[in-house]
């Protein structure tokens, strides 16, 4: 009764916050192009090269930081998780506030604003374009890859730590064998 609505919450605020990146890291991207007056295209693959690399070391620094913070204790129990919270919540909180202080790179969104687009026209755009890409054979081709890799992703960070790592290594275990697929991952 609580997963359900968590994970509707999270499917949808986390939509807003990879668009949020995205037009971010692409802006920033183009920016520094324009700057040192670099080819845009190789900028930005080196920007999202860059980002999904260190994304992906998420699963390396977070799985190992478990590792060494959980214990097994008799019984099945495992001590050290309050603390894992508290030092998860710490980082996050970090993060929050580095976020803050992320700079517009130009004076382009100024002029969007001052500009007479209404909000019905630029809704009326983005379904356009929405509708537009939905058509395009191209993206109606890469859907079953993207849920082949969400379901993926679900077999390993549930059944396979639950039903293979759990029983062989203990709970704390879960934390090495996934900072070792976090390592692959990455590379």
């Amino acid at each position: 009764y609580t997963m359900v609505p968590a994970s509707v919450y999270l499917g949808f605020a986390a939509s807003i916050i990879w668009v949020a990146q995205g037009t971010y890291l692409t802006s920033a991207a183009h920016s520094h192009a324009y700057d040192y007056k670099l080819h845009e295209g190789t900028v930005i693959g080196k920007f999202n090269g860059e980002f999904w690399g260190m994304f992906a070391s998420h699963q390396l620094v977070g799985n190992l930081i478990t590792l060494a913070m959980l214990r097994d204790e008799e019984g099945g129990r495992t001590s050290g998780t309050t603390l894992l919270l508290i030092v998860f919540l710490c980082s996050m909180t970090v993060g929050i506030v580095l976020m803050c202080f992320l700079s517009k790179r130009n004076g382009k969104e100024d002029a969007l604003q001052d500009s007479p687009v209404t909000f019905s026209s630029s809704v009326g755009s983005l379904l356009n374009s929405m509708s537009n890409l939905l058509l395009d054979i191209r993206i109606l081709l890469v859907i079953p890859l993207i849920a082949y890799s969400g379901l993926q992703q679900a077999f390993v960070w549930a059944e396979y730590t639950k039903e293979i790592v759990k029983p062989t290594l203990g709970e704390r275990g879960v934390g090495g064998a996934m900072a070792v697929y976090g390592v692959f991952d990455a590379i």
